[in-house]
């Protein structure tokens, strides 16, 4: 497909486009994060800090099932603009918390498309939309987030940025996680994803060429993002990742983490046999 095929000023017309989404941090969707993430459940109290990456599960638009794409995420241009590709997948985002989301929160989700480009990549044509995220709680904007979405073509397995083979030894955190299935269908469940390549195998394997599930790409962030605060023993006030190559189901997903000299900390995940798969930067006031 080239870059003609692609009607820049027609997508353009979704530059702007806004949706508002309220939703509801009750205890009982704290408690399934955690288990989803294999924290003890506990017992949370109104007003306690939700976990950390806990916001990606919230205010997701609900579309009956007629008005969901082949692929089971809302169908394209409602609120993000219809790109004539058949992929698309999570690049990344730029969060800033204000301050935490909070168990009890009515939350607003105020999204707008922030930006749209065409580029040119390893697997042919590529677009870029970038979502702006603004979760309000009585009218305070308790975190904001950059959401850099990209859509390709179907017949090649492969995408992201790039795959780095060398994996870093001399993190001061490490942890490995077993990508089951459930794990997969338990964050897609708490979030209403319907995005079929997360537990629909011969979805993601016949008609998007992938060996197995792909693990979201807020999951494996969350991931990094406890790691870093893990390291750091307090949670971050802004958090930069991008996707560097896909992970699937039923494979180890390790992560690092390094404090650097600024009291910032860097972090990746990446794959046995695959390299790395996602950079990220934590930063603490």
């Amino acid at each position: 497909m080239d870059n003609e095929d692609l009607d820049i000023n027609h997508l353009n017309k979704w530059l702007g486009n806004t949706e508002i989404v309220t939703d509801y941090l009750t205890p009982i969707v704290e408690q399934r994060y955690r288990a989803t993430l294999n924290i003890d459940p506990g017992d949370p109290k109104i007003g306690e800090p939700s976990t950390t990456g806990l916001h990606w599960m919230l205010g997701w638009n609900l579309k009956k099932n007629d008005e969901l794409g082949v692929d089971s995420h809302p169908a394209r241009g409602d609120f993000l603009p219809p790109v004539p590709l058949p992929r698309r997948m999570w690049a990344g985002s730029q969060i800033k918390v204000n301050s935490p989301l909070r168990v009890g929160d009515t939350v607003i989700k105020k999204s707008s498309v922030a930006d749209i480009k065409l580029k040119n990549g390893r697997t042919g044509q590529l677009c870029f939309v970038t979502a702006e995220y603004e979760y309000v709680v009585d009218d305070e904007v308790r975190l904001h987030e950059l959401h850099n979405i990209v859509y390709r073509d179907v017949t090649k397995a492969g995408g992201g940025s790039g795959v780095s083979d060398i994996i870093p030894k001399d993190a001061d955190f490490t942890e490995t996680i077993f990508m089951h299935p459930t794990i997969l269908f338990r964050y897609s469940a708490i979030g209403f994803v319907g995005h079929r390549i997360h537990y629909d195998y011969p979805y993601s394997k016949n008609e998007e060429n992938y060996p197995d599930l792909i693990v979201h790409g807020p999951l494996q962030a969350t991931f990094l993002l406890r790691a870093a605060e893990k390291l750091k023993g307090k949670p971050v006030t802004s958090f930069n990742h991008k996707v560097m190559a896909p992970v699937f189901a039923n494979s180890d997903y390790i992560i690092g983490a390094k404090e650097n000299s600024d009291g910032s900390i860097s972090c990746w995940g990446a794959v046995e046999g695959s390299g790395m798969t996602m950079q990220a930067d934590a930063y603490f006031d």
